[in-house]
């Protein structure tokens, strides 16, 4: 007899074998209401986000709190605009480019 074939092991979903999800902090995307068109908030903190390795960027929009991946030199208390690509002035510095709206 041989040994238990290592992903027949994993696919039962033993704990051994599950991600820790209760440690991660949730998932990137921008604002629900931003979708059709721009909207403007601050960086509030920036924290480490495990399983990333980038850390990520927690937005204010209005009263609605967002987590957005942090680019680069970005700092807390700095403004933050999420816009389409077509409406973006040219020379801003870009990040986070979606396929559609709201992907992530």
């Amino acid at each position: 007899m041989g040994k238990r074939i290592t992903s027949r092991k994993r696919g039962a979903g033993s704990p051994r074998y599950r991600s820790p999800g209760h440690r991660f902090i949730g998932k990137p995307q921008m604002p629900t209401y931003a979708k059709s068109g721009t909207a403007a908030g601050t960086v509030v903190d920036i924290v480490h986000a495990p399983g990333r390795k980038s850390p990520v960027a927690v937005a204010r929009f209005g009263q609605e709190q967002t987590l957005l991946v942090a680019g680069d030199g970005m700092a807390t208390g700095e403004p933050v605009t999420v816009q389409r690509l077509a409406d973006i002035p040219e020379g801003s510095k870009i990040y986070n480019v979606e396929l559609n709206p709201g992907d992530g």
